[in-house]
Formats: C-alpha cells, structure tokens, sequence
C-alpha cells in the first residue's frame, strides 16, 4: 500500500468500493435466490399436499358412488322380488277366484237340476 508520503492512484478507491458493492450485491442476489428457492420448495410442498387431499378425495368419491350404485342395485332386486311376489300372490288369487266362479256354478246347475227333476217328480203325481 501507499505511504503517508506517495499518493494512491486516484481509481483505486473507486474500484475498491465497486468490488465491494458487487459482493454486497451477489451476497444479496444469492439470499434472494436461496429465499426464492425456499419458497418455491414450500410452495412445491404445499401443492404435493393438496394433491394427495384431492386424490384421497376422489378415491373417497369413487368408493361412495360405487357403495351408492350397489345399494341401487340391491334396492331394484329387492323392488323386483316384491313386485314378481306380489304378481304371483295376485295370479295365485285370480286362480282361487276362477276355481271359486267355476264351483258356484256347478252347485247352482246340481242345485237347478235337483230342483227341476222335483218339480217334474211333483207334476207327474
């Protein structure tokens, strides 16, 4: 360095000074970068989590549209058991009504026959 007597070049400051404010600012510029590129592993974090919120999600859906679609399916089995029972009782009864019909009417014609082959008894008398 200079002594008290010499003078120092006139740019040796300045440079000294620029080299020191291009270290401040790298240092600073590489804060920043560290900061941006924490932030970005937060952000990146963050999304990764609510990815896998939105996947259990959607599995959690899957799983009740298919509990939903089962129960609808048994519900239409159930629905069509009782129909055809209900369909078998009224064929069952319909059957009962017809046998029913049809021995009325063979009573009423042995009843009418008795009492027609009376009445022919009574006029032959």
């Amino acid at each position: 360095m200079a002594e008290a007597g010499q003078s120092m070049p006139e740019g040796a400051p300045l440079a000294q000074g620029s080299v020191q404010a291009t270290l401040t600012g790298a240092k600073e510029a590489r804060k920043r970068a560290e900061l941006d590129a924490q932030l970005l592993a937060n952000r990146i974090a963050l999304l990764k989590q609510e990815e896998e919120k939105a996947w259990k999600k959607i599995e959690e859906t899957r799983k009740r549209a298919s509990e939903i679609l089962e129960l609808r399916k048994q519900n239409e089995q159930k629905f069509s058991a009782k129909e055809h029972f209900y369909k078998q009782k009224w064929e069952s009864i319909r059957a009962a009504q017809a046998a029913n019909a049809e021995q009325r009417d063979k009573a009423k014609a042995i009843r009418d026959q008795t009492r027609q082959g009376l009445m022919l008894q009574k006029m032959e008398q």
